[in-house]
């Protein structure tokens, strides 16, 4: 998949996971799925299905010879659920097909996957949790020959993780450990003539001591470890501090600064670097109707595509994301998204490579209409920027506006 779709689906998914959710309880309405066993913690089983078409402005993704182009969209998916006293267990799984009206003006691509998770409460201040995922995502990159016309190369990647964490909080101290591995594999196929895959190993601590009525200081120490088929391992850690708590029912938040440290060793000019990094984060519940979320964090690690040449790049990446919730009824609901990524790339070396900076921008707002128990319209809009900026004569930008619209049926 190109590198911009999996930014936009990586941004996607920090904004479900950073979000508040506003009120959206109706007593009276449909429970969607079947439910069986204990009737007072029952499993439910819920089957849906997404019919829907679009149209992007930008459809072969390319800098240079932009084309517009529409298709439609069909996704399955499937969830079962339990929510008991103490523990709460949920999987997930779903296909996605989009296919271009006209093959050569549309990106076609095929995208599966299922996830699975598991929280404890194992006692009155102790939880925890387990979680895993496996995705696959085929897509068709479109490549112009030297004579301006276009060929498909299709581009397959594999994606797993594993995340296990346990937490502790009481009135004076909170705490927490976690651990996670991942893998991105890019399969062979067209242009790509080798498999290779990208390992990343990650743990984590935090404690924290309470200073005021649901305020704590905190601080973390965390490490990750980035193993490459091809390429020489890295290794980074972040040492950071800082204050979390609940300003009220409806507003918290999370504030850490600290410092990296990015020890690469394979190059030829092995390097330690130092850097800043932040984390931020705030939750407010406007309203019954509103909710709101605002996240800025920062990292400072080695370039991904340096393991593959002769230079060191080392990457300042700033990101930003703010969303809005709105339930007007019981039936309509709304959600706006804003996010930013800058990143400021720096050569380490004297080889004559370029510095450059990288600017990517996403907005997109949705919204849904429920009009039964069991089918429900929907209609989005996205707007994505992915800008290098390498010198003053040397800039290149790329933008794509998407409508959708469809329905949703859920029994």
């Amino acid at each position: 998949m190109k590198k911009s779709l999996l930014l936009a689906s990586f941004l996607c998914a920090v904004f479900a996971a950073g979000t508040a959710q506003a009120d959206v309880s109706d007593k009276n309405a449909h429970q969607p799925g079947f439910r069986f066993g204990d009737s007072q913690n029952p499993w439910v089983f819920t089957p849906a299905v997404s019919l829907g078409v679009f149209w992007e402005s930008n459809a072969s993704d390319s800098y240079t010879r932009e084309k517009s182009g529409a298709g439609y969209r069909i996704q399955p998916r499937i969830a079962l659920t339990n929510h008991g006293k103490r523990s709460d267990f949920g999987f997930n799984a779903f296909y996605t097909l989009e296919r271009g009206f006209d093959s050569d003006k549309g990106q076609d691509s095929d995208s599966y996957g299922a996830s699975l998770s598991f929280r404890r409460q194992l006692t009155d201040h102790q939880t925890f949790s387990i979680s895993g995922a496996y995705s696959r995502m085929e897509d068709d990159d479109f490549v112009y020959d030297s004579n301006g016309n276009p060929h498909i190369d299709p581009d397959k990647t594999e994606h797993y993780n594993v995340n296990v964490g346990w937490g502790y909080v009481n009135g004076k101290w909170q705490g927490s450990l976690g651990a996670g591995w991942s893998r991105t594999r890019y399969l062979a196929d067209g242009y790509r003539t080798q498999s290779y895959s990208n390992d990343a190993y990650n743990v984590s601590g935090l404690i924290g001591r309470a200073y005021a009525r649901n305020h704590y200081w905190n601080l973390s120490l965390s490490a990750s470890i980035d193993d490459p088929q091809y390429g020489d391992s890295s290794i980074s850690y972040y040492l950071m501090t800082g204050s979390s708590g609940n300003v009220s029912e409806d507003l918290s938040y999370s504030v850490m600064v600290g410092v990296s440290m990015y020890d690469y060793s394979g190059k030829a000019d092995d390097d330690t670097q130092f850097g800043p990094s932040y984390n931020a984060s705030l939750s407010y519940r406007i309203s019954r109707k509103f909710a709101a979320s605002l996240a800025a964090s920062s990292r400072y690690e080695s370039d991904d595509s340096s393991r593959y040449s002769s230079q060191v790049y080392y990457s300042w990446t700033h990101s930003l994301t703010a969303s809005l919730n709105a339930t007007w009824t019981s039936r309509l609901t709304s959600r706006l998204t804003l996010a930013g990524i800058y990143e400021d790339h720096t050569a380490n070396g004297n080889t004559g490579a370029r510095d450059y900076e990288r600017t990517y921008v996403r907005a997109s707002f949705t919204t849904s209409y429920r009009m039964n128990d069991f089918a429900s319209v929907y209609a989005s809009f996205s707007y994505k920027r992915d800008e290098y900026d390498y010198s003053s004569s040397s800039s290149r930008d790329k933008d794509n506006y998407r409508f959708d619209l469809g329905l949703t049926f859920t029994l």
